[in-house]
């Protein structure tokens, strides 16, 4: 940047016109890559407040390039001369300050932008026939100067952009800061050059110089804030939404593997996780000639506790009988619902008396617990529990399944809230 306007600086002194037409070149190809690029990333960054700005931006392009070739000395078209290339100038200024007053919007709500750029178009080809057919306001007077209508509109369009500041920085919550404060700086800067713009009596003179290397200042700072930004922004978009993407995905599986191995109701592990954990442990206890204690659990009378306080409230009881497991066992343990209101515990390399004493431990740590539930109601449980060890009971999981089955029934038929240990004869 600090080459290109040094070299501007050279030729502004030898050749004004020449550095007229490269820094209005400038902002028009500015203003269009502005356009194309807003255009061609709006699927990706959806972002409605640059597609409104680029929209408009390019028929300003439309009016400064009429206005460059228009410039007095250009002699490329018969309207050639100072009044009308400041003519369009002024319009153009106009309908930038326009659209920068009316941008801040788009912030908050979504463009049609099939639509936005005819209109704009619809705007800037009224200007042109105004100017052409000779009934635009006079700008330039030769041997005078700026007329009071060039003068004037240009302390409106200092006006305008300073309202423009005003909502931007209302919005600022809306926009990303990085292209805020360049935005911010782009209209101060194009500000300056309004005013700069008030004074000269020639179209050759200081002040128009001033303001020309302004505005070459405000499209560098337009220049970064959006068509930078908008080519690096897609991509980095896209990025966030590949790894949203893959998180999501993550989370996705993550839950659709705990829905499938966790009980829904009490967050246990699931009859098939448990049944995958079982595997493993039989397995290992095979191969290191280990112990592994099964406990079967039922609870008791739970019947009777949907019936008397309904459902609702036996959803509660078996979820806190659950918190209950949870906490007694050992982190080693596998606790699952088997099914209705029947739980299985697994207790890898776990002996048969070591295994009784856990359970009996976890029944009387069931009793002494009162469940509470809404409208101050409160239960209090029991439990029956049958425990069955590899090898003794059994070298099969259905089968040791089977004996600790049997024997919380009979815990059941001999009175309930007991454990019961498979004996040898049931081998």
């Amino acid at each position: 940047m600090l080459s290109m306007v040094s070299f501007l600086i050279i030729v502004s002194f030898f050749n004004f016109l020449l550095f007229h037409t490269l820094v209005e070149l400038f902002s028009i190809l500015v203003a269009v890559l502005l356009s194309i690029v807003v255009w061609q990333t709006y699927p990706v960054s959806k972002n409605h407040f640059l597609m409104y700005l680029g929209s408009g931006y390019l028929w300003v392009a439309v009016l400064d390039f009429i206005h460059t070739i228009a410039y007095k000395g250009m002699n490329l078209v018969a309207i050639s001369n100072a009044n009308s290339a400041t003519q369009f100038w002024i319009s153009s200024r106009y309908l930038e300050a326009f659209i920068l007053i009316s941008a801040p919007i788009f912030l908050t709500r979504s463009i049609r932008r099939e639509l936005a750029i005819p209109i704009f178009g619809v705007v800037a080809g009224g200007i042109m026939i105004l100017i052409l057919t000779g009934n635009f306001p006079d700008a330039f007077i030769e041997g005078k100067g700026l007329t009071s209508f060039k003068i004037y509109s240009e302390y409106l369009i200092i006006a305008l952009l300073a309202s423009s500041l005003v909502f931007l920085w209302n919005q600022k919550n809306h926009i990303d800061n990085y292209i805020l404060n360049l935005m911010v700086a782009a209209i101060i800067l194009t500000m300056i050059a309004e005013l700069a713009f008030t004074f000269y009596v020639s179209v050759y003179g200081v002040s128009n110089l001033v303001g020309h290397f302004f505005k070459f200042f405000s499209y560098w700072l337009l220049y970064e804030a959006v068509v930078h930004t908008s080519l690096k922004q897609p991509i980095k978009l896209l990025r966030q939404d590949l790894k949203k993407e893959i998180h999501d995905r993550k989370l996705l599986e993550k839950e659709l593997i705990y829905q499938v191995s966790h009980d829904s109701l009490t967050g246990l592990n699931s009859r098939a996780m448990l049944e995958e954990r079982v595997i493993e442990e039989l397995n290992r206890a095979v191969r290191y000639k280990h112990e592994l204690s099964v406990f079967f659990l039922d609870i008791d009378h739970f019947k009777s506790i949907n019936d008397q306080y309904g459902h609702h409230v036996g959803d509660i009881v078996l979820g806190s009988l659950a918190r209950i497991m949870k906490r007694e066992v050992r982190k080693s343990d596998i606790v699952a619902r088997f099914g209705g209101e029947e739980f299985v515990v697994l207790l890898p390399e776990t002996s048969l008396d070591k295994a009784r004493e856990l359970a009996e431990r976890l029944c009387t740590s069931v009793e002494l617990e009162t469940i509470k539930f809404e409208d101050e109601g409160e239960v209090n449980l029991t439990v029956s529990i049958g425990v069955a060890t590899f090898p003794a009971h059994g070298l099969t999981w259905p089968k040791l399944l089977d004996i600790a089955d049997a024997s919380m029934y009979k815990a059941k038929k001999g009175g309930r809230n007991q454990v019961v240990v498979a004996s040898d004869d049931q081998n």
